[in-house]
């Protein structure tokens, strides 16, 4: 349990409690929740935390704004709570590794690693970044707001050190100095924690490899897209002359109607993100991964 524990329990208290929470995900600064009943949340007592920077709701999400320290803050929610929170890594892996072409994972990827929300500019390396962080600046925009395009932007967010343990000061990465700071979450995150951990986003992206592997359907099979006009699914269909599969994907925080196509209804589960449920909508980012014979 990390320092944040005190102001997760009081946040979970003033959201409704566990029992009004639906989802709950973070992105960049922000931690996102689907309340069963959003007028439970006592806003003005939210917003008075002092780890709090704001609130506002959005496409029928809850978002409270904590800054560069969320992912810390989400980890101890998580913790307190009990509750399994939704990673986004399952489904945008899934999305993609299912697809034609040959897939590549990034340092770090497969490890849930984040970008680096550095808080000063002195941290960052990249050149691209410091000339834009001054063109920002002469721009008007203030210092923080500068900062935050970086944390979604910059380079350098894919440069930091691997995060091999939870090793104090450079996440066993190395005993010196590296030309550029580990993530503050590697206690978090970090590789000794993930590999032996069957719930691990390691270990689902080692499945991912392995299913790429053992069906050709995955590597050598046609594509047809599905769903073109619903921007809250991406779903597709891959086939050969022995098997099929069928990708859908939830991209949003909130459930997601679903219509498998016919045929379809009964199919084994080869992949998915959540404990098995309804077929006819999709949670908070979920992936169904479906295959049978032809």
């Amino acid at each position: 349990m990390g320092k944040y524990q005190q102001d997760a329990t009081q946040l979970l208290e003033y959201v409704g409690g566990k029992a009004n929470i639906a989802a709950v995900s973070h992105c960049v600064t922000r931690m996102r929740f689907v309340l069963n009943d959003p007028a439970k949340a006592d806003i003005p007592k939210i917003e008075g935390m002092k780890v709090v920077k704001g609130t506002f709701t959005q496409a029928g999400q809850f978002q409270v704004i904590i800054g560069n320290t969320v992912s810390d803050f989400y980890n101890d929610f998580i913790a307190v709570s009990g509750i399994e929170g939704v990673s986004k890594d399952a489904v945008k892996s899934a999305a993609t590794h299912f697809m034609r072409g040959t897939p590549y994972i990034y340092q770090g990827e497969e490890l849930g690693m984040t970008n680096a929300h550095f808080t000063s500019i002195g941290q960052y390396r990249d050149v691209e970044s410091l000339n834009y962080y001054e063109i920002l600046q002469r721009q008007g925009h203030t210092t923080d707001e500068a900062l935050e395009i970086l944390a979604a932007r910059s380079r350098d967010n894919g440069r930091t050190p691997m995060q091999w343990s939870d090793a104090p000061p450079h996440a066993g990465f190395t005993t010196g100095t590296p030309w550029i700071g580990v993530v503050d979450n590697y206690t978090a995150i970090n590789a000794a924690d993930q590999v032996n951990a069957p719930d691990s986003i390691f270990s689902w992206y080692r499945t991912l490899v392995a299913l790429r592997k053992q069906y050709k359907v995955i590597s050598e099979g046609r594509i047809e897209m599905l769903c073109p006009d619903n921007a809250d699914l991406l779903a597709y269909r891959r086939w050969t002359d022995e098997e099929e599969l069928l990708v859908v994907c939830n991209l949003t925080g909130h459930d997601t109607a679903l219509a498998l196509p016919e045929g379809w209804q009964d199919a084994p589960l080869l992949l998915g993100n959540y404990p098995a449920g309804s077929r006819t909508a999709l949670r908070p980012y979920e992936c169904l991964v479906l295959r049978q014979s032809r």
